[in-house]
C-alpha cells in the first residue's frame, strides 16, 4: 500500500490500518469511534470516506494506538464525578 508521510495514501487504507494497530474487530472499533458499524465498514471498502474529524483520529490511532486506546477508552470527568481542575 503507498504511503505518503508514512500514512496509507487512501481513507480506506487509512481505515483499515487504523483498526489493524487496535487488534479490534469491526463492531468494537466502530463502537470506540461512536460511529455505526456499518460506516466504518463503508470506510474500509472506499464506499465512503470518514469525515475530516475521523480521519484524524484515524492518522492518530495509526501512529499510536495505545494512547489513543487509553484515551478513548477513559472515562469522562463528567462521567467520574470529577470537575475542572
Amino acid at each position: 500500500m503507498p504511503k505518503v508521510d508514512g500514512q496509507p495514501s487512501s481513507t480506506a487504507a487509512l481505515a483499515r490500518a487504523a483498526r489493524a494497530k487496535t487488534e479490534l474487530e469491526l463492531e468494537d472499533f466502530a463502537k470506540l469511534l461512536g460511529t455505526p458499524a456499518g460506516e466504518v465498514d463503508a470506510w474500509e471498502k472506499g464506499v465512503s470516506a470518514p469525515p475530516p474529524i475521523g480521519a484524524c483520529l484515524l492518522k492518530l490511532i495509526l501512529s499510536n494506538p495505545e494512547v489513543c486506546l487509553h484515551l478513548l477508552h477513559a472515562p469522562s470527568p463528567a462521567a467520574s464525578g470529577r470537575h475542572g481542575a
